[in-house]
């Protein structure tokens, strides 16, 4: 088993300084996880800018109900028209907050469904202040690692187990999927899929020392045929 990645990481980071083409944004999906995350984003900032007028609307009319009500005999009934108000936008903000939940639960299983257990798998490794890949095979002698450094075949879900042998650390591939933390003796995984082939930038997540800003990984999807031409290169 080697372990690779100065050579090539060194020609994607010139690669990505020519065309640029390195992308990290929740909001620039590529994959259907990360889409239904972008998807849930956009619709809590819709429903939270409705709601949010709704609400402070009532209170401007709860505010201008009060001021009437200094000279009125009948402050009472006002109070009580105040009140109704009230219970009026808790009614309406209450259900949001279930439908949000919901929907967030709703996301966040399939982000975590693997669908196929014979598919690609890569061990991933957080350490300080690295990422190490090893793809699995059948074959030990085929087994190959590298480092800050994963490519995926196009448009096939790729199996990510991760783990950490030092402190806490989170991988994020904000193009390809949600965030996963990795805990020391705890083992996970996530599933991420590139639509389109291109260079994806990764990133840990989770404070995990001092170089941890320096802690970025770049994700490569290439069309299958150029995948299985880099894994026999290796």
């Amino acid at each position: 088993m080697k372990l690779r990645g100065p050579v090539s990481s060194a020609l994607i980071c010139a690669a990505v300084a020519c065309t640029g083409y390195d992308r990290q944004s929740v909001l620039d999906p590529a994959s259907p996880h990360a889409a239904s995350t972008r998807q849930l984003f956009y619709f809590m900032i819709a429903v939270s800018v409705v709601v949010y007028v709704v609400v402070v609307g009532m209170l401007l009319l709860v505010i201008r109900d009060r001021r009437v009500a200094v000279d009125d005999p009948q402050s009472p009934a006002r109070e009580e028209k105040a009140g109704r108000i009230v219970k009026l936008a808790l009614a309406v903000v209450v259900p949001v907050l279930f439908v949000f939940l919901l929907y967030d639960f709703a996301v966040a299983r399939g982000v975590g469904e693997m669908p196929d257990s014979s598919m690609l798998t890569i061990q991933v490794t957080g350490h300080q202040w690295w990422w190490e890949a090893a793809y699995d095979d059948p074959v030990p002698h085929n087994i190959f690692r590298t480092a800050n450094e994963i490519h995926i075949p196009v448009g096939r879900p790729v199996r990510i187990k991760l783990a950490s042998h030092d402190v806490i650390h989170s991988f994020w591939v904000p193009n390809l999927s949600g965030k996963k933390d990795l805990i020391p003796g705890h083992k996970d995984e996530l599933v991420i899929q590139a639509d389109h082939p291109g260079i994806y930038r990764g990133q840990c997540a989770e404070f995990c020392g001092l170089e941890h800003a320096k802690m970025a990984f770049w994700v490569v999807a290439e069309p299958v045929q150029d995948f299985s031409r880099w894994v026999e290169h290796q």
